[in-house]
């Protein structure tokens, strides 16, 4: 009997006999990536699905908005920290979510 893609949802405290973590690693693993990985060099390039649109417009907008927030004339040290941040959480998203990143010279 096939059990449903949230069945990891249902264990109880005491149900030891089958791991959550191998449930949910198959889960992650079967789905779709988020971004493609690049042809040329190491790193991802367009978005697969809409997450991957949506992660990318998120972070376009925090860059613009942190921007406005530390404008990089008057505090230019603030800025670069928090496109740092920024730009460190977009690539942990893409480590997480695409494909995996290896140096390629095209297909």
């Amino acid at each position: 009997m096939r059990r449903p893609a949230y069945a990891f949802l249902t264990h109880s405290i005491g149900d030891f006999d089958r791991p959550l973590v191998g449930e949910l690693e198959l889960i992650v693993t079967n789905a779709r990536p988020w971004f493609k990985a690049k042809s040329y060099g190491w790193g991802w390039g367009r978005a697969l699905t809409w997450q991957g649109w949506v992660t990318y417009a998120c972070y376009a907008g925090l860059l613009v908005g942190s921007a406005f927030v530390f404008p990089p004339h008057q505090d230019p040290v603030l800025f670069v920290v928090c496109m740092t941040i920024w730009s460190a959480v977009l690539v942990a998203i893409c480590l997480l979510k695409g494909e995996k990143p290896k140096w390629r010279w095209g297909r």
